[in-house]
Order: structure tokens, then C-alpha cells, then sequence
């Protein structure tokens, strides 16, 4: 079966709950790579500068090395701004004030979804019990 044939068979409540929880698991991946990447980075960074200066010092391929390193620090940087990005705009989805609010604000969420599901569960079973009745 196809995507397309899968989601025809959700009904619309069931549809935006999995919409939902997609995003909610996105955004758990972006923070922990954010966090991931605030820790690390700067390590990376450095410690590229470090290998590429010794291999320069030691090596006569000083240029080819720069350029490397040069790359590597752009390389870097641009991996932290994206995932700072995508987790910035996954928050303004999600009408996330700020990183202080957001364990609250996530744990209002998480409960949302669970009554969502238990609303779907009664929901299904009434309409199952409805069926056996006719």
C-alpha cells in the first residue's frame, strides 16, 4: 500500500495526532543535536586547528593543509548554524517562547497527546461498540 492509501485511512483527528508527534519527535532530534553540537563543536573546531597547524609546521604542504583547515572550521560552523536554525524554527511552530519554558511547555504538550490518545481509544470503542449494536 502506498502513502497516499495510508493516509486516507486516518481520520482527521488520527491524522493531525501523527503530524504532531512527528513534530515532537523532530524537535527532541533537533535539541539533543544542538546540545550535542554546543558541546563538541567548539572541541572540533580547535582541535582541527591543531592538527592542521602541526601537519603544516611539519609538512611542505602548507597550503594544501590551510585550505583544509579552512574548510573545516566553515565545515563546522555551518553544521551548528543549521541545527540551531532548524531548532529554532521547529519552537516558533510549536509557539515555544523561550528554552527556560520549554520543559513546561513540553510536558503540557506530552500530556495534551496523551489525552488525545485516550480521547481516540474511547472514541474507537464507541464507534466499534456502535457497529456491534446495529
Amino acid at each position: 500500500m502506498g502513502k497516499s492509501q495510508d493516509n486516507e485511512k486516518l481520520s482527521g483527528i488520527s491524522y493531525e495526532y501523527k503530524v504532531y508527534e512527528n513534530v515532537i519527535d523532530a524537535l527532541d532530534t533537533a535539541r539533543n543535536k544542538r546540545k550535542s553540537y554546543m558541546k563538541n563543536g567548539p572541541f572540533v573546531i580547535i582541535g582541527s586547528a591543531v592538527i592542521f597547524l602541526l601537519l603544516m609546521f611539519v609538512t611542505e604542504l602548507k597550503v594544501e593543509f590551510l585550505v583544509l583547515w579552512i574548510a573545516t572550521i566553515l565545515l563546522s560552523i555551518g553544521l551548528m548554524i543549521r541545527t540551531e536554525y532548524t531548532y529554532y524554527r521547529i519552537c516558533q511552530v510549536l509557539m515555544i517562547p523561550a528554552e527556560d519554558e520549554e520543559a513546561e511547555v513540553l510536558n503540557k504538550i506530552k500530556k495534551d497527546i496523551n489525552n488525545l490518545r485516550s480521547h481516540m481509544d474511547n472514541k474507537d470503542s464507541d464507534i466499534i461498540s456502535d457497529n456491534n449494536e446495529t
